[in-house]
């Protein structure tokens, strides 16, 4: 197995989503890019660019260390309709 999957297997999910925010802020790094510290009552936001009142940018971050099937896409898509449900 490659070692840096094997590394990002390892994560914790938290550990994880700080891993997904240092590299999209470090991507874009004049971007004002925001890291949402919160379990749930996010609204589906983990990461955002720009004013939550206007056109946000999101991002998600899912961890999910055993690959993605059938349970983990139902979680991926009803996470994706709780953000589009309160951003446009």
């Amino acid at each position: 197995m490659n070692a840096l999957y094997q590394r990002l297997r390892d994560l914790d999910p938290k550990v994880f989503e700080d891993l997904c925010f240092q590299i999209i802020a470090a991507r874009h790094p004049n971007a004002g890019i925001t890291h949402v510290s919160g379990l749930g009552g996010d609204k589906g936001i983990d990461i955002f660019q720009g004013n939550l009142a206007g056109r946000p940018t999101i991002w998600q971050s899912k961890f999910f260390a055993n690959g993605v099937r059938s349970p983990q896409k139902t979680q991926i898509k009803k996470s994706l309709r709780v953000a589009l449900r309160h951003f446009h």
